[in-house]
């Protein structure tokens, strides 16, 4: 570590002053700046996305070049789950427009069957056409209803150029039995038509083992296919759709993946573990299938919530605004809006996934259930009786773990006194169109919505709805068309909901900009970029029923490690993990963005009844005991608890038995959120029951010693250490949440209450140390020192340091807690340094006041840990992610540890700079909270070369508090 100073505490009253009496401060800078662009469509499916949302429903939005140029919408919601407990998207919708303004004219593909085998392989697709355009012969006559396609499919093989066939058993020409008609065009030509079915030829390919074709002639790298089975036959369909594709090779070991080529067999060498398939004619060909657009733009609007789409192909221009409505927590909606130069059709199809049952592994999605398997049933879609013009999907659970769940973990009786939070579980979404100066689309089947003519002007009404314990389907299903009626005339809302981006955008912001050399504009700018998307992402998530889950929030697309077609893949499955949860939430302190803490104070306070009667039931005490992960209503995960295991106390799962740090941490949140807002009903209603509960269970749950200190016997220091007594974690954060407790107002709290902080406050024990192989004091992760076995490698013994502020730069407590050992603690963590996943030691270095540190972890964080799937989305961080995809935890630690290394708080004091490092140039508006009688405030620091340009806090009185320290090299 670089060399650090111990800063003496000099108020800058006299420069500040100077300051204040200049210019008024300079405006706000532009968050379009930090907008992200796509100039061409995504070549790598949902993974390149760019997300909008109101805070509860999420749409991942995307221009799909795999499909034929197609938008599409993935939609998420924090409320959608089976009956085993595990999380789903919401759905998928496409949209297509015609004429196509993504893609460019196809000239005919290349005809590649040889005379001696024309034979070709069909893939069948219903409620689709062939181009119109490309007909290789008009109709074909059949001799019967029975045998047309067989016959159609035999006469395409033994025309040049035929690629495909439709057939509509209700069509026939004058004379004729049946027809069907034939196509010079595959599938990515096609248009929707309900009635008809379209087979796309896939010309046969000759297998030859132990081939591949050299690197060098590869065309598009790796294709990926749905399926390892599948691969073979959708690798021969893109090959086919490229003209200079000459063979394709595919391996077991690449598990869901194939590669293009070239050349043909004359190029190809030996390899076992390969399998190429040729082309079984040599001639080639100039035609070109369909090209991307020559003019293409999507772009994340962050000053307003939106995504638009710009392109211009086919004669067509047009534009897309894709967006929801924050200013409407109740209807949880998503519109699209189509202008066109020229009239177009706009086509609405869902596209689902859970076609059939789906067993999900429980190792890894579906975590939780002690089954190998749980099934995910089909989607169940609106019935032919819906009124026309809208279609819509759901799905409601039939069965529940809840019940089973609770009454294995000794809470049956708790259990029949409380609503089961998943039986009846219903979600679901609607979909209706309107052209301007016209009828409303038309319900071409049960997931094609058409509009009836063509138009400049379209827009397509999404809504969406998750109902607890819903009676019935019918009665779900009927409250979801209420509701769409009430997504009319987005023109009226668009204004509130601009102003509502704008107002949230300007509660905080940390731009930073070069300030010498030795950093450069790329660098600042994607640190800028990475707090301002934060801030966006955790904004579309966290307004709805549920905070966001660690391991991908509501922005999962099915990236589990590796691409799968089921979006609803995701690592660890649907517990709550506090450790991981949390760091998704600290920076809305300082951010101002309190309101977004809503959802995680619920949650866990409505856990409370849970909590409170475990402890009764398992250790016959009150209070409320705390589940590291959980289920949402509070019980361990059947498989923490133990499989095999039914009416015993306590856990089996190691890592988390004892760990019950997430309890005072959570407190502290909650409290630090009362100090910047000092909302009453906050506190009455969820900081006081909390903290009550939690004092109650650890005066009541641990021994007392003779001189009255409480002694945290057989406890746990996080994840890591499974047998520690007065863990350092716990200890320091009981000493933080009862320093806050005591200090609140008489007033604010009942005799009981004041009585029962006092007296575990005052039996607190110290923060535990130990001491280096150099006779050093450090902080001890448990009393007594290292224990000898752990079972994971967090560093616990930084706790208090981040995030409980002992030990830490410049603080009035120095002569109790030294910011030496706190040094000395980081210099020798136990299980060395780390930044990814959950790791904060970013956070550790800005409270000790180590710049250098904080700004390269911060750096690394944004730039050098990947794009997660390799999406060109700029907030989606970390390209291999164990926590989850997209790993929103790290997001959130970069954003708090740019924070901490810009200001600190300590009790009246303010401290400015107290991890600034000198290369870096800001501008930064951050929320500083009450403390005693002083009241909270806002600040806005403009700083060059390391000298403050603009000082306002607001209010004024808070100025004399400022704590300005010196830069750092």
């Amino acid at each position: 570590p670089e060399p650090r100073e111990v800063f003496s505490m000099q108020p800058a009253i006299a420069q500040l002053a100077v300051v204040l009496a200049a210019t008024p401060p300079p405006p706000p800078p532009s968050v379009a700046q930090f907008n992200t662009v796509f100039p061409n469509m995504s070549s790598n499916g949902p993974a390149d996305n760019m997300p909008v949302g109101n805070g509860e429903v999420v749409a991942n939005v995307w221009v799909d070049g795999m499909h034929g140029g197609s938008l599409g919408l993935l939609l998420g919601r924090s409320d959608v789950f089976t009956g085993w407990a595990q999380p789903l998207k919401l759905g998928r919708l496409r949209v297509l427009l015609e004429p196509n303004p993504f893609l460019a004219p196809p000239s005919p593909p290349p005809p590649c069957i040889s005379p001696a085998n024309k034979t070709a392989s069909y893939v069948q697709y219903n409620g689709l056409i062939g181009d119109q355009n490309h007909f290789s012969n008009g109709d074909f006559p059949c001799s019967s209803l029975e045998a047309c396609p067989e016959e159609a499919k035999a006469k395409c093989n033994a025309t040049v150029g035929c690629r495909g066939v439709a057939f509509n058993p209700n069509w026939k020409g004058a004379g004729q039995v049946a027809a069907a008609q034939l196509y010079t065009d595959g599938i990515e030509g096609a248009s929707s038509n309900a009635a008809w079915t379209f087979w796309s030829s896939v010309a046969q390919f000759s297998e030859h083992l132990s081939l591949f074709q050299p690197p060098n002639s590869t065309l598009n790298g790796r294709f990926p296919c749905s399926s390892h089975e599948a691969c073979p036959t959708e690798a021969a369909e893109e090959c086919m759709k490229l003209p200079d594709c000459r063979s394709f090779a595919v391996s077991p070991s690449w598990g869901m993946a194939a590669q293009l080529f070239s050349t043909g067999l004359k190029s190809a060498v030996p390899n076992n573990d390969w399998f190429l398939f040729v082309r079984p004619c040599e001639e080639t060909s100039s035609a070109s299938t369909a090209t991307a657009a020559p003019v293409f733009t999507e772009e994340l609007h962050l000053e307003n919530g939106t995504v638009t789409v710009r392109a211009s192909a086919n004669g067509a221009t047009v534009n897309l605004t894709v967006w929801s409505d924050v200013t409407s927590p109740d209807l949880d909606g998503l519109y699209v809006e189509v202008s066109a130069s020229v009239p177009v059709n706009v086509t609405v199809a869902i596209d689902s996934w859970r076609t059939a049952t789906i067993q999900q592994p429980t190792s890894g999605t579906a975590r939780g259930p002690c089954n190998h398997t749980v099934p995910v049933d089909p989607d169940s879609f609106l019935p032919s009786t819906t009124p026309n013009g809208v279609i819509g999907w759901y799905r409601r659970n039939k069965d529940s773990t809840f019940n089973r769940t609770m009454t294995t973990q000794m809470l049956g009786k708790l259990a029949a006194t409380m609503a089961d939070p998943l039986l009846g579980r219903s979600s679901g979404a609607v979909v209706k169109g309107t052209t301007a100066g016209s009828a409303p689309f038309a319900r071409l089947n049960a997931t094609v919505l058409r509009s009836t003519t063509a138009g400049t002007a379209h827009t397509v009404m999404v809504v969406t709805a998750t109902e607890l314990a819903s009676p019935s389907a019918e009665s779900f299903t009927a409250g979801l068309l209420k509701s769409v009626a009430a997504m009319e005339a987005p023109d009226q809302r668009r204004e509130g909901h601009e102003a509502w981006w704008s107002d949230f955008h300007n509660r905080s912001w940390i731009v930073v900009s070069p300030g010498n050399a030795s950093v450069d504009s790329a660098t600042t700018e994607g640190l800028s970029q990475a707090y301002t998307l934060t801030r966006y992402l955790s904004a579309i998530q966290s307004q709805g029923a549920l905070p966001i889950h660690h391991n991908g929030g509501t922005l999962t697309w099915g990236w589990n490690g590796t691409s799968t077609a089921n979006p609803d893949e995701r690592h660890w499955g649907g517990g709550f993990w506090f450790q991981n949860t949390r760091m998704v939430y600290w920076y809305m302190l300082a951010a101002g963005d309190w309101d977004l803490l809503a959802p995680l104070f619920s949650m866990y306070l409505g856990q409370l009844p849970v909590l409170q009667g475990r402890s009764k039931a398992w250790w016959n005490h009150s209070g409320s005991s705390f589940g590291e992960t959980s289920y949402f209503w509070g019980t361990y995960e059947d498989v923490d608890y133990g499989c095999g295991r039914f009416n015993l106390p306590d856990i089996t799962n190691p890592y988390i038995k004892h760990h019950y740090e997430g309890l005072p941490e959570l407190a502290t949140i909650m409290l630090e959120a009362y100090a910047h807002t000092r909302d009453d009903d906050l506190l009455q209603h969820t900081v006081l029951p909390w903290c009550e509960s939690l004092a109650t269970f650890y005066d009541e749950h641990y021994p007392t010693l003779d001189n009255g200190t409480l002694y945290l016997q057989h406890a746990q220091s996080c994840e890591t250490w499974p047998d520690c007594d007065n863990p350092a974690a716990q200890v320091a954060a009981l000493h933080r949440v009862f320093e806050m407790l005591t200090a609140l107002p008489a007033k604010a709290t009942t005799p009981t209450q004041r009585a029962l902080f006092r007296k575990v406050g005052a039996a607190l024990p110290t923060i535990p140390l130990t001491t280096t192989a150099h006779g050093e004091p450090t902080i001890s992760p448990c009393l007594g020192g290292f224990p000898s076995h752990h079972v994971n490698s967090e560093n616990t013994e930084t706790y208090p340091i981040w995030p409980y502020g002992f030990f830490s730069v410049n603080r009035s407590s120095e002569a109790q807690y030294p910011h030496k050992i706190g040094l000395t603690t980081f210099d020798n963590v136990h299980f060395g340094h780390g930044n990814s996943a959950w790791r904060y030691d970013g956070m550790d270095a800005a409270y000790l006041g180590m710049a250098q540190y904080a700004l390269g972890f911060s750096t690394a964080r944004v730039f050098d840990q990947g794009r997660t799937d390799g999406s060109r989305f700029p907030g989606y961080l970390s390209k291999d992610p164990s926590d989850g995809a997209p790993e929103v935890e790290s997001n959130g630690i970069v954003a708090l540890t740019l924070q901490k290394m810009l200001l600190q708080v300590d009790g009246d004091r303010i401290l400015l700079f107290p991890a600034w490092p000198a290369q870096l140039d800001v501008d930064a508006k951050l929320h500083i909270s009450s403390h005693g009688g002083k009241p909270s405030a806002t600040l806005r620091v403009v700083a060059s070369n390391g000298k403050v340009t603009t000082l306002d806090v607001d209010p004024v009185s808070r100025e004399a508090d400022i704590v300005q320290l010196p830069w750092q090299d």
